[in-house]
C-alpha cells in the first residue's frame, strides 16, 4: 500500500488539497500603457487575478491582463521595456521561490520579447502564507 501511495504522489495521481490558510496574490499589466496592478492576501486564485486586473484599471491602465499569480510562499515579478515610438511596452513576467529569482527571471523573459535589455522590474509581489 505504501508503494502505491508513493507512486500516486510521484506521478500526480493523488492531489493533496491546498492549505486553506495559504493566501493568493496576482499581478496585472496594460500592454499599451505599462500600467500595473497588484493583489495580495486573497482567498482564491480567481479573486487575486480579478483584483489585480481591477487595480491596473484603477491606476489608468487600458486592456489590463493578468500576468501571473502566487500562492503560499512564492513571489512574482513583471519587467518592462518602454518604447518611445508609440509601440507601448514589451513585458515579461515570472514566478519563483524568492523575490530576487522572480525579478531576474522576469527581466530575462522581457528581454526575449523585446529582443533587447529591458528597462526595469515595475512590480513584484510575494505571498507568505
Amino acid at each position: 500500500m505504501r508503494k502505491l501511495l508513493l507512486f500516486a504522489l510521484a506521478f500526480g495521481l493523488l492531489a493533496l488539497p491546498a492549505r486553506a490558510d495559504m493566501k493568493w496574490g496576482s499581478l496585472a499589466i496594460s500592454d499599451d500603457t505599462g500600467t500595473v496592478g497588484r493583489a495580495t492576501d486573497m482567498t482564491t486564485q480567481e479573486a487575486a487575478e480579478t483584483a489585480a486586473v481591477a487595480d491596473c484599471y484603477l491606476h489608468g491602465g487600458r486592456k489590463c491582463k493578468k500576468t501571473g499569480w502566487t500562492h503560499g510562499q512564492y513571489c512574482a515579478a513583471v519587467a518592462v521595456k518602454r518604447y518611445t515610438d508609440n509601440r507601448g511596452v514589451a513585458w515579461g513576467s515570472a514566478t519563483a521561490a524568492t523575490l530576487s529569482e522572480a525579478r531576474k527571471k522576469a527581466l530575462d523573459e522581457c528581454a526575449k520579447y523585446a529582443e533587447e535589455t529591458c528597462d526595469e522590474v515595475v512590480i513584484d509581489n510575494c505571498t507568505t502564507n
